[in-house]
């Protein structure tokens, strides 16, 4: 039996970087600008998406979103129940689908 530590190695990496920081009191709201070079490192483009998030250390993850195409058939009962569902939530049909097939992924990936 290999009683070895387990190597790890580097997946990510981190590069410093500047912003600004604008704030619009007739608004009263506040945007933060990315340099060019933060978006080219997410290697993001024209019509792509970005998710923003708090971490558990209070940090805002901003990741780059890559959508794929699911193709989804319903029974005419469920597509309206799921269409009642997205109007109670205020959300479109299009997001409560897309959060009930990553719940399922997640369920999935925990189980």
């Amino acid at each position: 039996m290999n009683m070895n530590k387990p190597s790890t190695h580097e997946t990510s990496s981190c590069h410093k970087t500047s912003y600004k920081v604008c704030q619009d009191h007739v608004k009263d709201n506040t945007t933060v600008i990315l340099q060019k070079d933060v978006i080219d490192q997410l290697d993001h483009q024209p019509g792509d998406k970005l998710s923003i998030e708090l971490n558990d250390h209070g940090e805002c993850v901003i990741s780059n979103v890559k959508y794929t195409q699911v193709d989804v058939d319903f029974e005419p009962d469920d597509l309206t129940w799921y269409m009642q569902e997205a109007h109670a939530r205020d959300i479109t049909l299009n997001q409560l689908i897309n959060d009930v097939i990553h719940e399922h992924l997640r369920d999935d990936k925990h189980n």
